[in-house]
């Protein structure tokens, strides 16, 4: 024992997580079994828990609907419907523009969470963090946009 009555031996069991997660929650839902088997089979392709692909959907549909939310500001913001249309006609289509608009804000997330500044170039970005952004940003796609390995 040390002074104050606390004890400095080493703590016996798991380690503690980091304080910066934060407490994680159990939460529990109900879920078909077809839909069980697609999370499963995600979650293996993708190296993560159940749990983490689960965390991981749910929090990319925040983001998702964060794009949603910019549209219809977008939309309802009169000088701003001509950009819009400007920018959809860039794109080849409002399709294309929230696709690329995706692209971008999940890269810059994946981005964010690498720690890569937003204005280095792709080129200095090292290697193994290029393909770990396009394998989350390949793995992001099915869920907005239905597009699926045609293997």
């Amino acid at each position: 024992m040390t002074q104050g009555g606390r004890d400095d031996r080493k703590r016996i069991g798991r380690p503690l997580k980091n304080p910066e997660q934060g407490k994680r929650l159990n939460v529990m839902f109900r879920l078909g079994e077809a839909r069980k088997d697609q999370l499963m089979q995600a979650a293996e392709i993708a190296g993560r828990s159940m749990s983490e692909e689960i965390e991981k959907r749910i929090e990319e549909s925040f983001v998702i609907s964060g794009i949603d939310n910019y549209l219809e500001w977008e939309r309802e913001n009169f000088s701003a419907q001509s950009e819009l249309r400007r920018l959809e006609g860039m794109c080849g289509g409002r399709e294309n523009f929230e696709f690329s608009w995706f692209i971008g804000e999940k890269l810059r997330g994946i981005r964010m969470k690498l720690g890569i500044k937003a204005d280095t170039p792709i080129n200095d970005v090292p290697e193994q963090d290029r393909r770990r952004m396009m394998e989350e940003l390949i793995t992001a796609l099915p869920l907005r946009f239905g597009v699926f390995d045609t293997e």
